[in-house]
């Protein structure tokens, strides 16, 4: 064996410790009795042949069969006798508490015990008092919530709504608690009724069925029997009752009135009510008043064809004899044998004479003339009608010599402009202008010695607002003098 070990010469090929013992506790050492035989381990792991005589502890109960002394710690007492006293710090009596609350618990809802689910996991409470995650789908009351209510009240859960009670809508509930708290045994109108300490309140008229006797009523609408006298149309007692009035009629023109009615006949006699016959008809003598429908011989106002003349009134243009509704002032007259006259505004504007003349009344007319002369100057210039004789619509301007048309028309236009020349013997001519346009055909020229006249007259259509003017052309640059008294222009409206 020696000479084997003699071979392994290389370092570090068999450790020390494999080779060197020791009896000290020493990890990873081998062991080595010491002189007495003994060592020191820390947990030897095998099967006890003998007793141990010096043990303290054992780590199993396989491996020590007994013990003496007392334990100590969590279990107390001797070998034969041991006692659990605490388990984790909590004593024998809590931990047996505890044991018998655990055994006893239950899903249902019992106080003092501890919840234990069911086979579903379930268990019923009362009041759980906790932070909840995730939402509890069958819950029927929570400290607060988000969303909104619905039903009766609404809104959120700071800001709730009452929007009805019972079907009343908050504010139908809102009124009804006004007027039950504003209730009072007074006879207050439209106020609700609470009797006073006694029981008692004042009413005006209570319309309703009596059960019982009303022993201080001055009046019964269904009273079986009463006493006194009777007031008012019916008078005397209970038992004999006279009727002095009716409707504010006597007795006697009551029995007048039925004694006529009963009287009543078809027939056309004097101082009788009329009664109509089998057929519907009367006879009477004249019959004044507003007839409604049509009497025989007459004729309708809606829908009906008159035969013979309709003969009216003569009336007048202020008043008409045919006039219609809303126009009281405007319509026909024949004021004149044989003159027909149609007038509005109460004013005669179209007259037919007996022979077939027609004449009409226009406020559409106008004319003017030069009260002074008028020298041009340029070779063509407007002539200015200086001065009106009339103008009843205010339609022709004196200022700028432009007459504006009213309405849409024919217009009749007579004008005259009397002229002195300045010098030289040239033609002089007027034309018609209808918004600064010459109007062809409507112009008048002459060659002028010393001087002379120019005319037109025309029957010229305008629309309404065309503005027409009178224009002289004659010395280049001007210098001629339009005369006055001999220079005018009349204008009348002559049909549409």
């Amino acid at each position: 064996v020696d000479t084997k070990l003699a071979t392994i010469s290389t370092s570090g090929k068999v450790a020390n410790s494999a080779t060197t013992g020791t009896a000290s506790n020493v990890i990873n050492t081998l062991v080595l009795r010491d002189a007495s035989g003994n060592f020191d381990a820390g947990i030897i792991s095998a099967s006890l042949n003998g007793n141990a005589a010096t043990a303290t502890s054992s780590i199993t109960t396989a491996t020590a069969t007994y013990f003496t002394g007392n334990l100590m710690g969590d279990v107390t007492g001797i070998q034969g006798a041991t006692v659990v006293s605490t388990v984790g710090g909590q004593t024998a009596a809590s931990i047996a508490s505890a044991t018998s609350a655990a055994n006893a618990a239950t899903s249902v809802n019992t106080p003092s015990t501890i919840a234990r689910r069911d086979a579903l996991g379930n268990f019923s409470a009362g009041t759980i008092t906790a932070a909840l995650n995730g939402n509890a789908s069958t819950a029927t009351n929570a400290t607060n919530f988000t969303g909104n209510l619905t039903g009766d009240v609404t809104g959120m859960q700071s800001t709730t709504v009452v929007s009805t009670v019972g079907g009343q809508t908050a504010a139908n509930v809102a009124t009804a608690t006004t007027a039950a708290n504003a209730a009072t045994n007074a006879n207050t109108a439209n106020t609700i009724i609470k009797r006073d300490a006694s029981g008692n309140f004042s009413a005006g008229t209570i319309t309703a069925a009596l059960s019982g006797n009303a022993t201080t009523a001055t009046s019964a609408t269904t009273a079986i029997n009463f006493s006194g006298s009777l007031a008012g149309d019916a008078t005397g007692t209970q038992g004999a009752t006279i009727v002095a009035t009716v409707g504010g009629q006597t007795a006697a023109n009551i029995v007048s009135g039925v004694i006529a009615a009963n009287n009543a006949t078809d027939a056309n006699t004097p101082s009788t009510i009329i009664r109509r016959d089998a057929s519907g008809n009367i006879s009477v003598g004249t019959i004044t008043g507003s007839v409604t429908g049509t009497a025989s011989g007459n004729v309708a106002k809606i829908g009906d064809t008159m035969t013979g003349a309709l003969e009216l009134p003569a009336g007048t243009a202020a008043l008409p004899a045919l006039k219609f509704t809303g126009s009281p002032t405007a319509g026909l007259s024949a004021a004149s044998a044989n003159t027909l006259v149609a007038s509005t505004n109460g004013l005669p504007r179209l007259t037919i004479d007996p022979s077939g003349n027609v004449t009409y009344t226009t406020n559409y007319k106008a004319n003017a003339y030069r009260s002074t002369n008028q020298v041009t100057a340029a070779t063509t210039a407007t002539v200015i009608f200086n001065t009106e004789n009339f103008d009843a619509n205010n339609n022709f301007n004196p200022v700028t010599g432009i007459y504006t048309a009213p309405v849409a028309g024919y217009y009749l236009v007579m004008t005259q402009v009397g002229v002195t020349i300045g010098s030289t013997t040239v033609a002089r001519s007027i034309r018609l202008l209808k918004n600064g346009s010459v109007l062809t055909g409507y112009a008048a020229s002459t060659n002028i010695t010393t001087s002379g006249m120019l005319y037109i007259q025309a029957l010229v259509q305008l629309a309404a607002a065309d503005q027409l003017r009178v224009d002289f052309t004659g010395r280049v640059g001007g210098g001629d003098t339009l005369t006055s008294l001999n220079t005018n222009i009349s204008i009348h409206f002559m049909s549409l």
